[in-house]
């Protein structure tokens, strides 16, 4: 399989989770008081869904989309939670510093975004 054809792959699967899993919690989110800003970790083997989230401000300012999605992957117990080597991590927007270094520090090696 070309390069081209597995990037198309990643992409419409990105886009998939973006429409089917984030969008529906940001909705609620946003109804609620919320921003707009969402996040999802996927495995990178067969890119299926570990979980997608959204902004929680209303509970805890700190609950960016990025870092309150980091917050319920870590609430999976240890022996169901993937290592994180082993995911992708996909931000709706691109990440700001402290969401950024969330991701880093909870060992991602890569992530993507959709909008700046």
């Amino acid at each position: 399989m070309s390069d081209t054809k597995i990037d198309q792959n990643i992409l419409d699967r990105l886009f998939s989770v973006l429409e089917d899993d984030i969008l529906p919690k940001t909705r609620a989110g946003v109804s609620d008081g919320n921003k707009l800003f969402g996040a999802a970790i996927l495995r990178k083997d067969d890119l299926s869904l570990v979980i997608a989230e959204t902004n929680n401000e209303t509970e805890n300012p700190l609950w960016h989309g990025e870092v309150h999605c980091l917050k319920r992957f870590y609430e999976i117990p240890a022996d169901q939670r993937p290592a994180t080597s082993e995911l992708i991590f996909l931000s709706t927007h691109e990440p700001c510093s402290m969401c950024l270094s969330a991701i880093t520090w909870a060992g991602f090696d890569n992530f993507y975004y959709f909008f700046s």
